[in-house]
């Protein structure tokens, strides 16, 4: 595309912050915008050069996308529920049953869509999810347009979307190879946590996860109770039970 191609976007009169060093902040700047790409920035009146937008953006910020690195994204539908509770009563006694009792596809998809709105809306561009019935949550993410690392889901006994973790597993590889090629959404695999996923069963997603390249993630001594849980059961720490 040639240079003197008109900007898709101009952002003039506010604030920008490339990047986190503070000294780069610069208070009165312009930024310039073609498609995907960032063409140019500085202080100042901008260039005379045309753009198809202009956006005043006095009083603003503009600065990179901010990343979640811990979500899920359908769980937005249980805001509220079951509040100020220890996390093992509240999971075992309050969410685990909910989430048999409700979630399904549609769920997932239209709470994931709930929360990319909200993330989009306060700066965040970039999100980690763990779930079930990822697909559905991914095509929530496209959608709107944000980036995700999201992994589907798996324990040691049924799930909304599997009935044992043989069908998680089979779902977790139908999931890694519809969107293994995808540039917004990265696939990945989510063990619930140490203490609903047994030692075979992080094994066979950290060999799964090897195989086809892709993160492995889970929820690792949120609490007390579980480390001693843990220790009591394997005689090892959680971080040491991965290993």
């Amino acid at each position: 595309m040639k240079e003197n191609t008109a900007w898709d976007i101009l952002i003039h009169d506010a604030s920008l912050l490339p990047l986190p060093d503070r000294a780069h902040f610069i208070e009165n700047g312009w930024l310039a915008i073609r498609g995907s790409e960032i063409l140019a920035l500085g202080k100042g009146v901008p260039p005379p050069h045309p753009a198809k937008k202009k956006i005043n953006g006095t009083g603003c910020l503009a600065m990179p996308g901010l990343i979640d690195a811990h979500l899920h994204a359908p769980m937005a539908l249980f805001r509220g529920f079951a509040d100020d509770l220890p996390l093992k009563t509240w999971l075992e006694e309050h969410i685990f049953p909910a989430e048999g009792k409700w979630v399904n596809g549609e769920f997932v998809y239209w709470g994931t869509l709930l929360a990319c709105a909200e993330m989009v809306r306060s700066g965040t561009t970039t999100f980690a999810d763990g779930y079930f019935f990822e697909d559905q949550a991914a095509r929530a993410a496209l959608q709107s347009g944000m980036r995700g690392l999201m992994a589907q889901g798996i324990l040691d006994f049924p799930t909304p979307d599997s009935s044992s973790p043989a069908e998680s597993i089979n779902r977790i590889k139908n999931f890694i190879r519809d969107y293994s090629a995808s540039t917004l959404v990265k696939p990945a695999i989510f063990a619930h946590t140490v203490y609903t996923c047994s030692p075979n069963l992080m094994r066979e997603c950290q060999s799964l996860a090897d195989r086809y390249g892709v993160p492995l993630i889970t929820h690792l001594s949120e609490t007390r109770s579980e480390v001693e849980e843990i220790i009591k059961k394997y005689g090892r720490r959680p971080v040491d039970h991965l290993e």
